[in-house]
């Protein structure tokens, strides 16, 4: 799936610091009210759906959507976040920050539509040293 021009406007979404690794917070400071939707595309092009409307049985929103929608920030701890990946045959949450790479959040009001806004943001991912 093509997202349609997603904008960079850190007054409506923004995220720090902007290189996380395992064991950090990705902190998301957005303008109220925004979207009910929150993804992740990772560094591969897949997408993962971490905050949205009418979850599907085994794959719950991080939150729920209208709650999420007044969130002025959020705090993701970058070692269990899980997500949706939308993609066919994949059913159950997986870890958002898998591999090494560049991370897009994305945030807007519906999944698929090129009508509404979508902004996004982007973190690098540097897995921490083995400890």
């Amino acid at each position: 799936m093509e997202l349609a021009g997603p904008a960079v406007s850190p007054a409506v979404l923004d995220c720090s610091p902007r290189v996380v690794e395992t064991s950090g917070l990705l902190k998301l400071t957005m303008r109220v009210p925004h979207g009910g939707y929150l993804r992740v595309r990772e560094p591969g092009g897949d997408l993962f759906l971490v905050i949205y409307p009418l979850p599907e049985p085994g794959r719950p929103s991080l939150m729920p959507s209208e709650e999420f929608r007044l969130r002025q920030t959020l705090e993701l701890p970058v070692s269990t976040l899980h997500g949706a990946r939308w993609v066919v045959g994949h059913d159950k949450l997986e870890r958002v920050f898998a591999q090494r790479g560049r991370y897009t959040m994305l945030l807007s009001e519906s999944l698929e539509s090129e009508d509404v806004p979508l902004f996004k943001c982007h973190v690098d991912f540097r897995p921490s040293p083995a400890q």
